[in-house]
């Protein structure tokens, strides 16, 4: 009883991952959009604990693997590209390209996540942008579209620019670029530097930004991610 009990914990979590999705979806839908950000926080830090949890708990399983991935393509892979496709259409943009952006980008979350599940995974980065990163993306842009009245440091404007961003990010998440994982196996900063200055530029352009930071916070990351590859590249191969 007591196992079940610890196995469910972490589970439970993953559920709620996915239930924070599909709720932001159906509030998408009932034309109240910006409930789906507070779903997409919800999302995120289920998402972080239903690992945490299990690995506290010793009660990994396959199971939760499979249903982590099925968590992540409905909260990560579907509800943002709705969401945007919802604020775009609403204020002009193509609702044809906008159509072909949200089905493409659906479909590579749902590639990368199945393609993850079966793969073999010796080194401590991921291969391909990570789903919750690109879903990341994805609602820092419909942060901005659903503000026109603010400040929009990058003058974002919905339209084919923002169509063809969601699609890179679908072409990214399938891709085999290698993106730095946040997951520490040791806390030596010499082996860490480029993790902890991602933490550590994250944290100012919060503090500085507050919520209109997620979209810096990812560009941030992803030019890290670019000079980690640039580093490994660069170094002379062993004989």
């Amino acid at each position: 009883m007591q196992k079940a009990i610890r196995q469910f914990i972490p589970n439970g979590l993953t559920l709620a991952n996915l239930m924070a999705g599909a709720a932001g979806i159906l509030l998408i839908i009932q034309d109240m959009p910006h409930w789906a950000f507070l779903c997409l926080l919800i999302g995120l830090l289920a998402d972080f604990f239903d690992g945490f949890a299990a690995k506290m708990l010793k009660v990994s399983s396959p199971l939760g693997v499979q249903l982590d991935s099925l968590a992540d393509l409905i909260t990560f892979g579907l509800m943002p590209v709705v969401l945007y496709f919802y604020l775009a259409t609403e204020v002009g943009a193509s609702s044809t390209l906008a159509g072909v952006a949200v089905l493409f980008f659906a479909s590579c979350a749902a590639y990368r996540l199945g393609r993850f599940n079966v793969a073999d995974h010796p080194g401590p980065d991921f291969s391909g942008l990570p789903t919750p990163a690109s879903g990341l993306t994805v609602m820092a842009i419909c942060w901005n579209i659903s503000r026109p009245d603010t400040i929009n440091w990058l003058e974002i404007q919905p339209g084919v620019i923002t169509s063809v961003v969601v699609l890179v990010l679908g072409i990214l998440m399938v891709s085999n670029i290698k993106f730095l994982s946040l997951k520490f196996t040791n806390y030596r900063f010499r082996e860490n530097i480029l993790k902890y200055a991602i933490l550590g530029g994250s944290l100012i352009l919060i503090i500085a930004m507050w919520l209109d930071a997620v979209l810096p916070v990812v560009i941030w990351y992803f030019l890290l991610s670019a000079t980690s590859n640039f580093v490994a590249s660069s170094k002379p191969e062993k004989p």
